[in-house]
């Protein structure tokens, strides 16, 4: 069974349904806030918690059709493309290191829309353009950044970057 549920609804779940699932049932939990030891008490003896993280953003990943799981194993990895048609990109990854990857991604990420927010406001530029920027650009930098497939002023800014040179105009 997968567990699509927010981590402050496990506990309550599985005090309400435990005993209705098979003792050899395999629960993957997906909540990256909650690791092994967090979920691994709130099961039957025979039951079994695996680690099933979603790198990256569960809206975005649900709007685009693209979801990549990390799980503990190469053993999870084929047991669970077995188990989903290889619905999911599947790849092997420590549950911390997932946690520790969202985070920096989502810190990184913030801190750049603010500091966007910041140089518009003092640059004059209306909270209506700013959204617009905001709704594409970043998602476009990033999936452009991920092909290696950047626009020329994208790429003098990296090239700029690179030589040492990180002045904003």
């Amino acid at each position: 069974m997968i567990l699509a549920i927010p981590a402050h609804a496990y506990e309550p779940f599985f005090s309400m349904y435990r005993s209705l699932f098979s003792s050899t049932c395999r629960f993957y939990y997906t909540a990256t806030a909650l690791m092994h030891s967090d979920v691994a008490p709130l099961i039957e003896q025979e039951q079994t918690m695996i680690s099933c993280k979603l790198l990256g953003h569960a809206r975005v990943a649900l709007q685009e059709r693209e979801a990549v799981f990390a799980l503990q194993t190469k053993q999870q990895v084929m047991k669970f493309n077995e188990l989903t048609s290889h619905a999911f990109t599947v790849i092997e990854g420590d549950e911390d290191a997932v946690r520790k990857a969202n985070t920096i991604a989502t810190e990184e990420s913030l801190r750049g829309l603010k500091r966007m927010e910041e140089r518009m406001s003092k640059a004059s530029i209306s909270d209506e353009m700013l959204r617009a920027v905001q709704a594409q650009i970043p998602n476009g930098i990033a999936k452009a950044h991920l092909r290696n497939d950047h626009g020329h002023f994208a790429k003098s800014l990296l090239q700029q970057w690179n030589n040492g040179s990180d002045e904003d105009e």
